[in-house]
């Protein structure tokens, strides 16, 4: 759901000559501006197999969805885009690629739909835009699909051998699973040549599945979510990769009582060429307790606790995790992944200098099935920075109580009646507050 509405026209024969005469204007129809707009902001989930519940590629589906599309346009919901732009919390920079419709847009598809969604004359639209990496150099999957079943999450590892036999950069990279509706989300891991042996007897060998698996071994390198594009970098920005590094994936299943057989493959692409900066992923929150939880209403005397009272309808946890006083070198935001479960409403995060000026990175709200990344769009040099002794402050807000619509999902999925207290853990049932940067360090 990316990208800037582009209308591509057709042109027919005159009827006396060869010269082109272009198609009149017909602004209010499928083929003349709705489709454009559909095509470029929606269809990228709304596919065929993709991840959204239905397609909404083509003419005839979109007009049997209308009634759908107006309701989630006018809830805030689809496209899914949570990214917002408060008074107190403005990021300096702007994302790439808003999937956020402008008010033209948004007036065209209501007039559309108003107007019984005519169609137009037959044209050409733009196509789909595909979240899969183009032109990938390897390709990944494993040799034993994974069976989910059940009605609790399921964590599970692949290891990989992508045959890396000289040094070489990571440019991109792209997970796809066969089962969109089982898989929550997936990290891909990188294992140095010294822990390969080790991340083999942890497996039990390559592409067979691990579980569980918990706390996978590795550095981390993407958080996929479904709907998000491909990871690819700057054309100046690269993942140094050894020869002999081994990939590794952890699915998180939530089969939801459904279950099912998935086979989760991950694309990458290599260069040759040492990139000016590296990329790594930096994950910041999910913090126990003291010192980076910060104390707040309902913390017992012995010190602040990651804890979700039942019924509370705007609970809020903060953190403040200090960089290394002795950091020598500068690290560029370049990506912000904001990450909660079902009951998150809002993640807040923000960077304190050592001159103690704070700056926000991000204020997001949240959709549990409409995750993604958002990436400023500015030259790598003037993103935001970590610096020694930085302080990055998150902050997270949930509603635990039935005013959240979500609540009847969560005790479905737990097997209860009524809210409970809601603690820091890897389930559905439990709650996360995370921010993953995308980072870069000059070489």
């Amino acid at each position: 759901m990316l990208g800037r509405s582009v209308l591509c026209s057709l042109a027919v024969l005159a009827a006396c000559g060869n010269d082109p005469a272009p198609l009149p204007e017909e602004p209010g129809t499928w083929y003349g501006e709705v489709g454009a707009i559909v095509r470029t902001r929606c269809a990228g989930c709304h596919n065929p197999g993709g991840v959204a519940p239905f397609s909404l590629v083509d003419y005839g589906e979109a007009t049997e969805h209308m009634g759908q599309i107006i309701e989630a346009l006018d809830d805030g919901i689809m496209p899914p885009w949570f990214a917002n732009d408060p008074e107190d919390c403005t990021p300096r920079h702007p994302w790439r690629d808003s999937a956020k419709l402008s008010e033209a847009e948004n007036a065209a598809i209501h007039d559309w739909v108003a107007a019984g969604g005519p169609e137009g004359t037959l044209r050409d639209l733009p196509p789909v835009r595909s979240t899969a990496l183009e032109d990938p150099d390897v390709v990944v999957a494993p040799a034993q699909e994974f069976v989910s079943s059940g009605d609790r999450d399921q964590f599970v590892c692949f290891l990989f051998d992508p045959e890396i036999t000289e040094r070489r950069w990571i440019t991109g990279s792209q997970v796809t699973p066969s089962a969109t509706d089982l898989v929550h989300h997936v990290n891909v891991y990188l294992i140095g040549p010294a822990e390969a042996a080790a991340a083999q007897t942890f497996t039990g060998g390559f592409g067979v599945p691990k579980l569980p698996c918990d706390h996978p071994p590795g550095a981390a390198i993407q958080s996929w979510l479904p709907g998000n594009p491909a990871l690819v970098l700057p054309p100046t920005v690269g993942i140094p990769v050894e020869p002999g590094t081994l990939v590794l994936t952890q699915v998180h299943y939530h089969p939801a009582g459904i279950g099912g057989a998935d086979s989760t493959s991950v694309a990458m692409k290599f260069t040759h060429d040492r990139p000016r900066w590296r990329f790594d992923l930096g994950v910041y929150g999910n913090s126990p307790g003291a010192p980076n939880l910060l104390p707040g209403p309902g913390d017992p005397d012995s010190g602040p606790v990651f804890m979700i009272p039942a019924t509370s309808t705007d609970h809020v946890e903060t953190m403040a995790i200090r960089h290394r006083a002795d950091l020598d070198r500068e690290l560029r935001i370049l990506s912000v992944t904001p990450h909660m479960h079902l009951l998150g409403t809002n993640l807040r995060t923000s960077v304190t200098h050592f001159d103690g000026k704070t700056e926000c990175l991000i204020d997001s709200g949240w959709d549990f099935d409409w995750q993604r990344t958002y990436t400023y769009d500015a030259d790598l040099d003037k993103l935001p920075l970590f610096g020694a002794s930085s302080v990055v402050n998150v902050s997270c807000r949930w509603n635990n109580s039935f005013s959240n619509p979500e609540m009847p999902r969560l005790l479905y999925n737990s097997g209860l009646v009524a809210p409970y207290d809601v603690a820091l853990g890897f389930t559905t049932g439990d709650e996360m507050c995370l921010a993953d940067f995308g980072v870069l360090s000059p070489h």
